[in-house]
């Protein structure tokens, strides 16, 4: 954490919150942090968690959130990742709904 500075809560779930937050070196630099708390959270939950970090560090693709590092911090499970600035793609598809923008051609 003390490589971070958090910014706003972006959002809950289940299992913890998500944080904006820029790194202390470069403050331009955002990025999502993702806290889980470990000791508030069944065996199984805390195995979803450590498989989600695993995943992600593994993975190099466009179309997956990219994966900074992870680290415990006050027994809570942290996982940087990029920051996406428009949202995440369901986000996105909502918008174009509600905007009428989105057409999907049938196949004929």
């Amino acid at each position: 954490m003390e490589d971070y500075r958090v910014l706003k809560k972006v959002g809950t779930g289940s299992y913890g919150s998500a944080y904006l937050v820029c790194s202390k070196q470069d403050p331009q630099q955002q990025y999502v942090l993702k806290k889980i708390q470990s000791a508030d959270v069944s065996d199984k939950e805390r195995q979803v968690a450590w498989n989600e970090v695993e995943v992600l560090s593994k993975l190099d693709h466009p179309f997956v959130l990219g994966y900074i590092q992870h680290f415990t911090y006050k027994q809570q499970l942290c996982i940087i990742t990029n920051y996406c600035e428009h949202g995440d793609l369901h986000q996105y598809m909502q918008n174009r709904r509600q905007q009428g923008q989105l057409q999907v051609p049938e196949q004929q």
